[in-house]
C-alpha cells in the first residue's frame, strides 16, 4: 500500500481556510438571525483564534482516534495507508462547517445576556461589534 504524506504547510493552510470558513458561516447565520447584512461580518485574529484552536484540537483528536482504532483492528499499519479512511477527516470538516451553521443560527435564540445601552431615553442591546463600532438593536 502507498503511504500518503502531507506537508505541514499544506495542513496549516487547510486548517486556516477551514477556520475562516467556519467563522464566516457562524457569523453569517448569527447576524442573519437579527436580519443584519453580511457586511457586518468582521473576520479578525481575535475571532479566528477562537475558531482555529478548537478545530485543530478536533481534527487532531479524530486523527489520533482513527490511528488508534487502526492499530487495534489491523494490529499494525497507519491511518495514512488507506484511501477510504480519508473520508472520515473530510466528514469531520463538513461536520465542523455544519456545526458552525447550526450554532450560528441557534445561539442567538438562547442568548439571554446582552450589553444594554441607554441612548436618548431608549434602551438598545448590543448585538455585535464591527470594527470600532457597536451594532445595536432596540429592545
Amino acid at each position: 500500500m502507498k503511504t500518503f504524506k502531507i506537508d505541514v504547510a499544506l495542513l496549516i493552510v487547510f486548517l486556516t481556510g477551514l477556520a475562516y470558513g467556519t467563522t464566516y458561516i457562524y457569523q453569517f447565520f448569527f447576524l442573519h438571525y437579527y436580519h443584519l447584512p453580511a457586511m457586518f461580518i468582521d473576520l479578525n485574529t481575535n475571532i479566528l483564534t477562537g475558531t482555529l484552536f478548537p478545530l485543530i484540537l478536533l481534527i487532531t483528536a479524530i486523527l489520533m482516534y482513527i490511528g488508534f482504532i487502526m492499530v487495534i483492528v489491523k494490529g499494525k499499519g497507519s491511518f495514512f495507508e488507506s484511501k477510504k479512511l480519508w473520508t472520515i477527516p473530510l466528514g469531520a470538516c463538513f461536520i465542523a462547517l455544519g456545526g458552525a451553521w447550526i450554532v450560528g443560527g441557534t445561539y442567538p435564540e438562547k442568548k439571554e445576556e446582552y450589553m444594554v445601552i441607554k441612548q436618548n431615553k431608549e434602551l438598545f442591546v448590543v448585538i455585535t461589534s464591527y470594527k470600532d463600532n457597536l451594532v445595536i438593536a432596540p429592545t
